[in-house]
C-alpha cells in the first residue's frame, strides 16, 4: 500500500472512532439531562400535591344533607334554564 492510501485510511478509522466517541459522549449527556429532568419533574410533582394538600386543608369541610339519589331525582322536577329565562321575559314590567 502506498503512503497516501494508508494516510487516508488512517484518517477514515480516526473519523469512525472519533465519531463514535462523540456519539457516546452525547449519549451519557443526553442520560444525564434526562435523569435531571426526571428528578426535577418528581419534585415538582411532590410540590403540586404539598399545595393541593394545604388548599383543600383549608377549604371547610361542607356535609350534605341529600344523597346523590336525592338529588337526581329532582333533575327533571324543575323547568330548564332556557323555560325559567322565558318565564322572566314573560313577566310585566320586564
Amino acid at each position: 500500500m502506498s503512503q497516501s492510501v494508508q494516510q487516508n485510511q488512517s484518517q477514515t478509522e480516526k473519523g469512525v472512532s472519533t465519531s463514535a466517541v462523540d456519539w457516546q459522549k452525547r449519549c451519557q449527556e443526553l442520560i444525564a439531562e434526562r435523569d435531571k429532568l426526571q428528578m426535577e419533574l418528581a419534585e415538582v410533582k411532590k410540590d403540586r400535591d404539598d399545595y393541593l394538600r394545604a388548599v383543600k386543608a383549608l377549604l371547610p369541610e361542607k356535609e350534605y344533607s341529600f344523597t346523590k339519589e336525592e338529588l337526581l331525582s329532582q333533575v327533571c322536577k324543575h323547568p330548564s334554564f332556557e323555560e325559567f329565562i322565558a318565564e322572566l321575559e314573560k313577566e310585566p314590567g320586564n
